[in-house]
């Protein structure tokens, strides 16, 4: 520490790239992603292995409450983190974090992050969560697409139609039951 403040090993690391969203597999790939990022960021300081684990605690924390309101109070929830995770001694790890984070998330995440002001590294990451996990903004998304199934009238008599339900990405599009 220098003047109080962290000293962060040199050089730049990168974080693995995460992944952008899909409907089977969001939680997995953000919790995969997490597993592999901790290494690499727990390495930059000698508190950095205390610091993010407290973030993670934390952004977790605010995550279980978050799901636990109602929709209405969720729109109202503020991402901020806890006083201990803002000491001034942090403040270059948290940059630092925050920037790989950034660097590895996808374009519209990315994007999504910087129009809502959420660039501390405990506000990327209870985005993430509400983004990736159960019963996330993307999950919900995805829920509300319209559908089609075999037993649409398109697809009626048509050979090699498949039974399962699939999102309907383009209203002229007829390659989502497989028809030829």
């Amino acid at each position: 520490m220098v003047r109080g403040i962290e000293t962060i090993r040199p050089g730049s690391p990168d974080l693995p790239p995460l992944a952008p969203w899909e409907a089977a597999q969001g939680p997995l790939i953000l919790g995969d992603w997490l597993l592999l990022a901790e290494p690499i960021i727990t390495n930059l300081s000698l508190t950095a292995a205390e610091w993010w684990t407290d973030v993670v605690c934390a952004a977790e924390a605010w995550y279980k409450h978050h799901m636990s309101l109602s929709p209405l109070d969720r729109i109202k929830h503020p991402a901020e983190a806890p006083l201990a995770l803002c000491q001034e001694k942090l403040q270059r790890v948290e940059r630092r974090v925050a920037s790989m984070i950034l660097q590895s998330a996808p374009s519209q995440v990315r994007d999504e992050l910087a129009a809502s002001r959420r660039l501390s590294t405990f506000g990327i990451l209870t985005y993430l969560l509400v983004t990736y996990s159960p019963g996330g903004v993307s999950e919900k998304q995805f829920a509300a697409q319209p559908r089609r199934s075999s037993r649409d009238p398109e697809c009626l008599g048509r050979p090699n139609c498949l039974e399962t339900v699939a999102p309907v990405e383009d209203k002229n599009e007829r390659d989502w039951c497989n028809c030829p």
